[in-house]
């Protein structure tokens, strides 16, 4: 088809036009109305525009391209349904002007890439499918102006996104990405630009990069990323990641999230600038002296928006950790313990990873707690609480919170929490938020340590301090409130309920055949049938 069909006015439009090349002479244009669709047994290197009306489908079996003498171009001021091709270099617009409406329903290339630029005002979501699916490179520009409502379909291109001397690929929004349904994937690298460039346009859904964020790529948003947005780089951060006038990153930014060892490479950079004068707040870079030094920054969370960005296998963000990594302070027992009296306050512990983690099982504790006593540590994670994130649970979290089991007695004593990462029961702590079919433990010897300080009388005041300030006696001298006994206010209670009865007795049982501190009844250091003899005699006696 080398001429141009014509038609200013052709009442409700055009219906079926199938030809076998489409040349840069040939095409059709029509001022109002619909062109229904648009078939080519070969390429279109021609026109399909639509005035003042829509496109319906147009499906070209081989490419839609430039030629020589002209270049494709496809145009509707109210809205293209479908475009496939096997690879498409087109100026593809669904709204042709700024008084135009029109949305975008389905692009596909099916073997190539797509050089753009194309302009949409978002997606029209009645179009099954709809979305954007390349299956080679980005090497042109995909443009959502202002006037769209938002990204709420998935951008998938299963190749590259290329920046070169001759192409510039690159996907620019003035509106957010919404997921779950909007999402942006790339499955190699990406050496070009996904810039969220107004303050109301944030990233609010998945976005994928199956490869490195290459030296020249760059993912910009001034609208912030919000809690529920992820960005997955499946290899190294060697481009830029740009939080503009002040926007706030409240999600998860996922280094190596293909578990490939790749890295947080040294021109790898996240910057938040100033709203007033554009000047960087800070950058997080791994040639910077902390709290910016990349990858295992000092930085607090809160500095960035409560978001964080992680490198496969996440380590512990000791300064995100509530109370910070071995931290001196010390917990009340009574409050560690879920104590519900007058001046108590319940309290847990927080610890914090760079990324979002998970348990392996369903119910079991992907974490040891450990107690020292004397120069040994011994696990207690029985007698505590460990609320993680598990499988079949939503969203993505970065903080696993252990506190005293009610019911149990919690000893004052050093702690420690340990990940579980070799087991084969399938209890691991796992890095979560990973490329599709990607698993991996957190790392090595990331261990959390916390105290517990003495309330034998659980009234919420440190027990030295009762002393101190007459609140208590001390008349035998041992550093203890005298109201108190070995383990309590009574000496058997063992779940801490303020009487004794067999819950005790099962309780110390089970205790001691673990070999448990808490079953060093008589404080000699170790677990042996004194222990046992002392609390059958303390059983007896009752409170």
């Amino acid at each position: 088809m080398n001429g141009v069909l014509h038609a200013n006015a052709v009442g409700n439009g055009i219906g079926v036009i199938e030809a076998g090349d489409i040349a840069s002479s040939g095409g059709v244009r029509i001022g109002s109305g619909k062109i229904s669709r648009i078939l080519s047994s070969s390429n279109l290197t021609g026109i399909a525009i639509s005035e003042s009306g829509s496109i319906g489908n147009i499906i070209v079996n081989g490419h839609i391209t430039t030629s020589t003498t002209g270049s494709a171009s496809i145009r509707a001021k109210t809205g293209i349904d479908t475009i496939t091709a096997n690879a498409i270099t087109s100026f593809i617009s669904s709204y042709t002007d700024s008084s135009g409406t029109g949305k975008l329903g389905r692009l596909t290339t099916l073997t190539g890439h797509l050089n753009g630029p194309i302009q949409a005002l978002g997606f029209n979501e009645s179009i099954p499918s709809a979305g954007i699916y390349v299956a080679g490179d980005l090497r042109g520009e995909l443009g959502f102006p202002a006037a769209a409502t938002a990204i709420t379909r998935p951008i998938v291109i299963e190749g590259s996104i290329v920046d070169d001397v001759t192409y510039t690929g690159r996907i620019t929004s003035d509106v957010s990405l919404n997921g779950p349904s909007g999402y942006i994937s790339v499955g190699g690298d990406c050496s070009g630009d996904i810039f969220f460039r107004q303050s109301t346009s944030s990233i609010n859904g998945t976005i994928t990069i199956g490869g490195d964020l290459a030296l020249d790529g760059l993912i910009s948003s001034k609208g912030g990323i919000t809690s529920s947005a992820l960005i997955q780089i499946g290899g190294s951060l060697q481009g830029d990641i740009e939080l503009r006038f002040n926007a706030a990153h409240a999600g998860n930014i996922i280094v190596n999230a293909g578990n490939a060892s790749d890295t947080w490479a040294s021109t790898g950079e996240l910057k938040r600038y100033n709203s007033a004068d554009g000047a960087a707040l800070f950058t997080l870079a791994t040639g910077q002296s902390q709290p910016n030094q990349a990858p295992y920054y000092d930085r607090s969370s809160t500095d960035l928006g409560n978001g964080s960005v992680a490198l496969v296998p996440y380590r512990i963000h000791n300064s995100d950790c509530v109370p910070v990594n071995n931290s001196p302070t010390a917990i009340l027992q009574s409050d560690f313990a879920q104590v519900d009296t007058v001046g108590s306050d319940p309290k847990s512990v927080k610890i914090d990873f760079y990324g979002p983690v998970r348990a392996e099982h369903v119910t079991r504790s992907p974490v040891r707690v450990e107690m020292l006593l004397v120069s040994e540590w011994y696990d207690v994670t029985h007698r505590m609480d460990v609320i993680v994130k598990r499988p079949g649970d939503a969203g993505l979290s970065r903080t696993v919170e252990v506190k005293g089991k009610p019911g149990y007695y919690v000893r004052a004593s050093q702690y420690r929490v340990v990940p579980v990462l070799l087991d084969d029961n399938d209890d691991r702590l796992m890095c979560d938020g990973l490329l599709t079919g990607i698993t991996a433990p957190v790392a090595a010897s990331q261990i959390y340590y916390f105290n517990i300080s003495e309330d034998c009388n659980k009234n919420g005041v440190l027990d030295s301090t009762d002393i101190l300030n007459n609140t208590s006696e001390d008349n035998n001298s041992d550093g203890r409130p005298d109201e108190c006994t070995t383990w309590g206010v009574c000496a058997a209670d063992m779940d801490y309920s303020g009487f004794v009865d067999t819950d005790d007795l099962d309780a110390f049982v089970l205790e001691f055949e673990l070999g448990s501190p808490y079953a060093d009844f008589d404080g000699s250091g170790f677990v042996d049938t004194d222990d046992y003899d002392a609390f059958t005699a303390a059983f007896e006696l009752g409170c």
